[in-house]
């Protein structure tokens, strides 16, 4: 899909992203509502009646779902028609029958963060036409793929993009579960009035789909005292502050870049316990800030997709599990995207009454990454390309007396190009972070890194793009 013609589908990614700081508001009315709602009708009093998950809706026929696919690409495909450039939405007959044909289909020229982000979002639309109206995760996974399938074929004249069918179902299907949980986790099916109707807009504005289905079952205004069978563990940590960044690792401190940022942290469910179902436990990191190359500087989904515990004593938990991945990174050095599925070995560990270590390490497979090209642009907007490849994965975590904690991340990549100048490409990651907890949930922290990233081009120069930061954030931890 061309970017002049995204116009749309951007305005409302955008949109999306700006309701994370609605969520953090609602999630810290949480405890407050319950209350009231206990008061109100005379029940028991439950802070955490909010945080649950919704039961799942009963499973619409077939015609819903595929109705509402429709209607998720009629927008765009009106959009297009009539406001942009007509030429590529005057679909035929020819154009359908080219597209239909593999050796017609190539690897499009759209800008960055049209096929890293706005494709996978759009994805995510086509997977909730199904997962709200009560289908599975697995049975919802093949909708993103048809949704994408249907537009690369029938939804412009242009060839039909490997790279937009991949990443739209792949990133889609990330998206989509973490949108419909979320969703699912704004609501407070307990509440009445001006407070429901708000969690409603929110969590509509999170997940449209699922707001809209909402609105068409007469739900939003429902009421249940029932309390569904999943209880949740989760936390939400918004951090606020400054960052340093430069292009050259070795002169942070004399070659530098002020910035002020934020970002917000998302752990859903406890992954020792919630890992039944895919994504009954995840984690999302968003960050946004004043960078020169993008106000979204990156989005991280980690969902994990299958889990087996291994051992569990009083003071020891370890297993394994796999998890889907889905990476978006831009900053002033470089940007990298891409979907990956990693297999993990996972540890907690209590040591005497005060210490406390999280661990989890280990590989996969990079299905399909975007990283900088920077001897070569493809067309009018790609300087990047198209590589699969191994990944690896390792973190740690320090926690002495839940007051003070110590991080270190370490993830690196290896791919090889697809589509794109002849070449390889790998992408090292290294984090840590040191946070101290003030008082109940206000916290500072520090953290200092370095991503790196290496390209190698026969023929032509071999590149090294850094991004070293060093950063200084006050943060808010919502436990729920």
């Amino acid at each position: 899909m061309p970017d002049n013609h995204m116009s749309l589908q951007w305005k409302i990614c955008i949109t999306t992203m700006k309701t994370w700081l609605l969520i953090v508001m609602i999630a810290c009315s949480a405890s407050t509502t319950a209350q009231h709602i206990s008061d109100r009708y005379g029940l028991p009093a439950d802070t955490g009646i909010s945080l649950t998950i919704e039961p799942k809706p009963k499973r619409s026929k077939l015609y819903r779902p595929l109705s509402e696919m429709v209607l998720v690409q009629a927008v765009p495909f009106v959009f297009n028609y009539f406001q942009t450039k007509p030429n590529i939405s005057k679909i035929s007959f020819s154009s359908v029958s080219k597209n239909l044909s593999l050796k017609n289909w190539e690897f499009d020229d759209d800008k960055f963060l049209t096929n890293q982000f706005a494709h996978p979002y759009h994805g995510n639309l086509y997977y909730n036409a199904y997962r709200s109206n009560g289908y599975t995760f697995w049975q919802s996974a093949p909708g993103a793929a048809l949704g994408s399938l249907v537009w690369e074929i029938a939804g412009e004249t242009n060839p039909a993009s490997y790279n937009d069918m991949l990443n739209t179902t792949l990133g889609g299907i990330a998206l989509g579960e973490m949108t419909y949980r979320l969703a699912g986790l704004i609501i407070n099916r307990k509440q009445t009035g001006r407070k429901r109707m708000i969690q409603e807009l929110v969590a509509t504005a999170v997940n449209p789909v699922n707001g809209f289905n909402r609105l068409l079952d007469h739900k939003w205004k429902e009421v249940s005292f029932t309390d569904p069978e999943d209880s949740l563990e989760v936390s939400v940590t918004f951090d606020a502050g400054a960052r340093l960044v430069s292009k050259t690792a070795n002169q942070l401190l004399h070659n530098n870049r002020a910035e002020v940022f934020s970002s917000v942290r998302l752990k859903y469910g406890n992954p020792f316990k919630d890992h039944a179902k895919p994504f009954d436990n995840f984690y999302v990191l968003l960050e946004v800030g004043d960078a020169d190359s993008s106000k979204l500087n990156a989005l991280w989904v980690q969902g994990s997709i299958w889990g087996k515990t291994m051992g569990r004593t009083l003071n020891r938990q370890t297993m394994l599990r796999i998890t889907m991945n889905y990476d978006f990174h831009k900053n002033t050095a470089f940007e990298y995207g891409g979907q990956s599925v990693l297999f993990t070995w996972l540890g907690h560990f209590q040591l005497g009454k005060h210490w406390v270590i999280n661990a989890e390490f280990g590989g996969g497979a990079v299905l399909m990454s975007a990283s900088l090209d920077r001897h070569r642009v493809y067309k009018e907007a790609r300087n990047y390309t198209y590589g699969s490849g191994l990944a690896i994965f390792s973190y740690c975590e320090l926690i002495y007396r839940n007051k003070l904690s110590y991080i270190v991340n370490f993830r690196s990549g290896w791919t090889g190009t697809i589509s794109g100048s002849s070449s390889s490409k790998a992408l090292h990651l290294v984090t840590s972070e040191l946070r101290y907890r003030l008082y109940r949930n206000f916290s500072l922290s520090t953290s200092w890194g370095n991503f790196q990233l290496l390209g190698f081009y026969p023929g032509y120069e071999n590149t090294d793009d850094t991004y070293p930061f060093l950063r200084l954030t006050a943060g808010y931890k919502i436990a729920l």
